[in-house]
């Protein structure tokens, strides 16, 4: 993969679709006056997401490369052409995303969802918590075509008649065919050490030491580890890990005045060196390397104008 495809974006950083407030495990989105939901084109930025939910509906849909959510206290895999509905009551965590994982992300207002929603078949999405969970792969051909629809919807964000009308259509289109998919996906179940562990690192201001971590969660640090990996599909070691490089990210991209360095021992790295190695793995470049590509980027939510090749 190219360098360049390697760069996270920064719509990650600055959104001017919405603001998201994090008041612990409940996110408060906050749409543009008058527009009544959120759409935009996901990339990975490297950095890990907490375990959160928000009382809009919102819909995943995968084009390129794979990653996991953690939906309560189940686990999905998710790859290209993965549709995946997470209601409000339903709390989710992003994670093990590979370096090209891109997904369209849509937020439906409750009011919209509401009004649109209306046959019986389409209730279900007005509900807080529907009590089962709903993901599955849709054809090629059927993400395609939604892929398609919600950029033209993106791209009229300037218009709030125009892209409110195309909001409805894409919700009630994205359920049609995700109905007309083959089975839904079953996820795993997982252990409650591991949901809540992954809890409390996401939600760590400084780094927990590891038995203190494994005594909240329930389990001896050995089994939980385990645990943890053959649950998620990663370490804990490198999950913790992760969630530094986002403290970093969110540290340095405030503190302006802070050198690389200052910013990495404030997010919990114990020398440079450690930081480096960590950085490296987890976002595909070095620091200084990052600091100069995002410097060239304007930290603006964009979409693109063709739609992502489905694929790996």
């Amino acid at each position: 993969m190219p360098e360049s495809d390697r760069l996270p974006s920064l719509a990650l950083l600055a959104f001017d679709r919405f603001v998201i407030i994090f008041s612990c495990m409940h996110e408060i989105l906050e749409l543009r006056d008058g527009l009544q939901a959120n759409v935009w084109r996901y990339t990975n930025s490297g950095a890990m997401l907490r375990m959160h939910r928000h009382n809009e509906l919102e819909v995943n849909l995968v084009l390129r490369g794979r990653a996991q959510y953690l939906v309560n206290d189940r686990r999905f895999d998710l790859r290209p052409c993965t549709m995946i509905w997470l209601f409000p009551g339903q709390n989710h965590l992003l994670l093990n995303q590979s370096l090209q994982y891109e997904m369209w992300v849509l937020y439906f207002s409750c009011d919209i969802v509401k009004r649109t929603a209306t046959a019986v078949d389409d209730r279900v999405l007005g509900v807080d918590d529907p009590g089962e969970y709903f993901c599955k792969q849709v054809g090629e051909d059927s993400a395609g075509w939604l892929s398609d629809l919600f950029q033209s919807v993106a791209d009229r964000a300037g218009s709030t008649a125009l892209f409110n009308a195309g909001v409805a259509y894409s919700l009630l289109a994205a359920w049609q065919q995700y109905q007309a998919a083959g089975p839904s996906a079953l996820g795993t179940d997982l252990h409650p050490a591991v949901e809540r562990a992954a809890r409390l690192i996401g939600d760590e201001v400084d780094p927990m030491p590891m038995p203190e971590l494994a005594k909240r969660s329930g389990l001896s640090i050995s089994r939980l580890s385990k645990l943890f990996h053959d649950q998620t599909g990663v370490t804990l070691v490198e999950y913790r890990q992760r969630q530094s490089v986002q403290r970093f990210l969110r540290i340095y991209a405030r503190g302006r005045r802070k050198s690389i360095l200052q910013a990495a021992l404030e997010a919990g790295f114990g020398s440079y060196a450690q930081f480096y190695k960590v950085f490296k793995r987890v976002i595909g470049i070095g620091p200084l390397e990052y600091r100069r590509k995002i410097a060239t980027h304007s930290p603006t939510l964009t979409h693109p104008s063709r739609r992502a090749t489905l694929g790996q």
